[in-house]
């Protein structure tokens, strides 16, 4: 002990200790890392041997070992009376979830057959152009054409006209639809390995439409005024021409009604059809006109009398036309320049207009004749004879002993023979001689036959009570 120091704490005596000093702290420190260095060695020793031995097959071994047991139902059998039975223990089977179904949108349908894909035909497109346009297999559309029906099917495609077609993952044609018009779809179906075409006709509805009007300045207006289609205001001027002249005879004051037939397929409308009924009053006269179809499926109008309002003849065998030359015995010919009788009435007409048969007859001449060109005479009866000429051509069918009736086509107009221009040549003559066909009387047409008379006057009876609004608008029969 070292007995020269004094310290408070140790009473006065201060002691020296050989771990104070520099020596014994780095021993002491050398020693501690040597220990420390020892441990981190068998520490990863330890590991490597472990790892090895784990991967060795050994792992599945000890992960037996330490399993636990299988949960199962299980019980003790009454044959061994030494071991206590044992409750059975229960384990729930894993069951999926179900939910229930009828509140549940699926995220995506599946379609049961591939959607129709829509066309509108396109100027200068073919059924050839179309498929490729839309991907689908030439050799479809040869086997289509190939059918007997589908050579001229699609010859007259049109611009605007629709086509609507299905097609498989491989593009192949399974069905198309060709809306040939409003009333004609044909369909194509792929059936047991072939096409087959069918001509899927649109049910049509007729129905009856009411209208009337009055003259304010003049009949055209008057119709369009009243939302009258232009057809019927030609067909009403037409009905009553024999009775009323329209240029002449109408004034203000004057009123009309009308039964008219409209035919629609699936709500469209595709015509406007005839008057079925027609009442017109000027100068407090009162004219109305039945419509009558005959046993041969042609149309008249008649009074409510059963008298027939036309005339065996049509006044002129053009509907629009002009006067360029009337009937004159005493004419100035334009080309030969000398005089010479004009026994009939030129009708100006553009080159192709259709030329009517002005009454029911027997064709008895065709052909060219001089200075008329292309003729067509018509014999009506014993004592009536029409003649046609300067023709450019003859309507088909028309020949020597046709049969023809009054408004049939024989011809178009045209400047064959002597002529300055397109126009029609026109005579009626009464036992070979002519008359002014303008001016002559014509003879009356038939009325409705005894037979059908009764008939014909009780529906005459119902449409004139339509027409002065006694009875509701019926639907016409298709």
């Amino acid at each position: 002990m070292n007995y020269d120091q004094l310290d408070d704490e140790n009473y006065g005596y201060s002691f020296s200790d050989p771990w104070e000093n520099r020596e014994s702290k780095l021993f002491k420190f050398a020693i501690l890392s040597i220990i420390a260095a020892s441990a981190v060695f068998f520490a990863l020793l330890s590991f490597t041997v472990l790892h090895t031995f784990l991967t060795d097959n050994h792992q599945a071994q000890i992960e037996k070992i330490l399993a636990l047991p299988e949960l199962n139902v299980y019980s003790v059998e009454k044959e061994q009376p030494s071991i206590e039975p044992t409750i059975p223990i229960e384990v729930a089977e894993a069951k999926p979830l179900v939910l229930p179904t009828e509140d549940i949108e699926p995220s995506f349908k599946q379609s049961l057959e591939p959607i129709w894909q829509k066309h509108t035909v396109k100027s200068g497109e073919t059924l050839s152009t179309i498929f490729s346009h839309n991907g689908i297999k030439q050799a479809d559309l040869i086997s289509i054409v190939h059918l007997p029906a589908g050579k001229k099917l699609f010859d007259g495609l049109k611009p605007k006209q629709k086509i609507a077609f299905q097609v498989d993952d491989n593009h192949h044609l399974l069905g198309l639809k060709y809306y040939k018009s409003s009333i004609d779809t044909f369909v194509i179906s792929l059936k047991e390995g072939k096409y087959q075409i069918n001509d899927e006709k649109t049910p049509i509805e007729t129905r009856m439409v009411k209208a009337a009007g009055a003259i304010e300045n003049s009949l055209a207006r008057a119709a369009k005024k009243n939302n009258i289609p232009n057809k019927i205001v030609m067909e009403l001027a037409e009905i009553f021409s024999w009775q009323i002249n329209f240029k002449k005879d109408i004034q203000k004051g004057d009123t009309f009604s009308l039964l008219y037939e409209k035919s629609y397929a699936d709500e469209n409308l595709i015509r406007v059809d005839d008057i079925v009924a027609a009442e017109f009053i000027t100068h407090g006269h009162h004219y109305q006109a039945i419509r009558y179809q005959d046993s041969n499926g042609l149309s008249s109008y008649y009074t409510p009398e059963g008298e027939s309002l036309e005339n065996a003849f049509l006044r002129t065998p053009l509907k629009y036309s002009r006067i360029s030359s009337p009937f004159n015995p005493t004419r100035m010919h334009p080309i030969l320049k000398k005089p010479r009788p004009h026994y009939g009435v030129d009708f100006a007409a553009p080159a192709g207009t259709p030329i009517r048969a002005t009454g029911d007859g027997r064709v008895n001449f065709v052909g060219q004749q001089g200075g008329y060109g292309n003729v067509v005479s018509i014999t009506h009866n014993h004592s009536i004879t029409t003649v046609y000429a300067h023709m450019r051509k003859f309507a088909p069918k028309t020949y020597k002993g046709k049969r023809v009736k009054k408004g049939d086509i024989i011809g178009y107009v045209g400047s064959t023979g002597l002529a300055t221009g397109p126009h029609l040549h026109y005579e009626y003559r009464i036992k070979n001689k002519a008359v002014n066909p303008l001016k002559v009387s014509l003879p009356k047409g038939s009325p409705i036959p005894e037979i059908k008379l009764a008939q014909f006057q009780q529906t005459a009876q119902q449409l004139i009570a339509e027409l002065d609004g006694q009875a509701p608008t019926r639907l016409a029969e298709n």
